[in-house]
């Protein structure tokens, strides 16, 4: 994933892929909305209905949960990158050590669940389980992984005692190739 290691606001690239990579994601939200609607233009539209939604609410955790409080500068990432028949969607961000144990508690939970299992979790959480402080219930990566009908993946790396830079990735088969 050469690309991610560009400085960079926004590039447009081969298939409908972009980055963004640095605090553009909170000068201005509707910017990278906008580009993701674009980059999905082209696809069939249930595909796009879904790859939006998953998109939409990867970036919406990434700008909710990013932790500028920690004195390592380093940035937030947001990609979206087309292979072969499916789409990669990738964010990065620094979150807190209690937050990053709650986030792979609940990222290992929900990927331990079945599709019966998952839609049965996801009653649960809507009708029992209160909003954090932040005003999400965990709602949003149950459904990423009940529309992209795959496990949730993540990866960390440790920048101090008190903080991670969290990997997530997500993948989405195409219904037809564009």
């Amino acid at each position: 994933m050469e690309f991610l290691k560009k400085e960079l606001y926004t590039e447009h690239i081969d298939g409908g892929v972009f980055v963004y990579e640095n605090d553009a994601l909170f000068s201005d939200p509707h910017i990278p909305y906008n580009e993701i609607e674009n980059a999905l233009s082209d696809y069939e539209t249930k595909d796009k209905k879904k790859l939006n939604y998953v998109a939409v609410e990867l970036l919406q955790n990434v700008i909710k949960h990013h932790d500028i409080t920690c004195d390592k500068k380093v940035e937030p990432v947001f990609a979206i990158h087309k292979q072969d028949s499916r789409i990669m969607l990738f964010t990065g961000n620094v979150i807190n050590s209690v937050n990053f144990e709650k986030l792979k508690f609940q990222i290992d939970k929900i990927n331990s669940l079945n599709e019966e299992q998952l839609h049965e979790y996801y009653k649960y959480v809507l009708n029992d389980v209160g909003y954090t402080e932040k005003g999400g219930a965990g709602l949003g990566l149950i459904d990423i992984s009940r529309k992209t009908k795959t496990k949730i993946n993540y990866a960390a790396r440790k920048l101090s005692e008190d903080y991670f830079y969290f990997y997530n990735i997500v993948f989405y088969k195409l219904l037809e190739n564009v």
